[in-house]
């Protein structure tokens, strides 16, 4: 098994040739493999290891597997860069969790949880680039200076984007929810700026 970080999931049939020192062919080999995607302990592990307080995902599939963590914790000061990635819960509850400050999530795709896949308590969040669809629930946030920009939520069972900022301020800008059976967006703060949202 290997991962698919150039080959699409699926099974593949590959052939080897090892070249002797005349560069005539001394062997060919013949193997069937499999590719798979990335399972949740694998994503948390690169969470966990940070590069300069950088993560970058690298344009993977992870999907929730049986034995995995049941939520992704992000460790203070930690910025995600999706790079394309699709984070998949397979119908199970959240995705991430966020109780440390100064946390930023971007670049990735995040479906199928059977609970809000971005909750977080915690000061200085930001969320830019994001889409999650076919979820229950959007993005939940309570804590100081949140922004969330950059979204879009499609067949949200529940609420789309919920803010508390307390008595600081409250930054939404370019969010969208498509078919949301709650509140699509609601924002609480001292001061709420919205713009090119709706």
């Amino acid at each position: 098994y290997i991962h698919n970080k150039f080959l699409s999931v699926g099974d593949y049939n590959i052939t080897v040739e090892a070249l002797g020192s005349d560069n005539y062919t001394a062997d060919i080999y013949t193997t069937d493999i499999h590719v798979q995607n990335w399972n949740w302990t694998e994503l948390q592990d690169l969470i966990d290891t940070p590069v300069n307080g950088t993560v970058n995902l690298g344009n993977h599939t992870f999907v929730h597997e049986e034995g995995d963590p049941e939520i992704i914790n992000v460790p203070e000061n930690t910025t995600i860069n999706g790079e394309g990635s699709t984070i998949d819960a397979n119908n199970n509850p959240g995705i991430f969790n966020i109780t440390s400050n100064n946390v930023t999530i971007g670049g990735m795709t995040l479906t199928n949880s059977s609970s809000t896949p971005i909750t977080g308590n915690a000061s200085d969040i930001t969320i830019d680039g994001v889409e999650i669809k076919d979820s229950n629930g959007g993005i939940n946030i309570t804590g100081e200076n949140p922004s969330v920009s950059n979204v879009n939520l499609t067949d949200i069972n529940g609420d789309g984007v919920v803010v508390n900022a307390g008595n600081s301020t409250a930054l939404i800008d370019n969010v969208n929810v498509n078919n949301a059976t709650g509140t699509g967006i609601d924002v609480t703060g001292n001061d709420v700026i919205i713009t090119g949202s709706n």
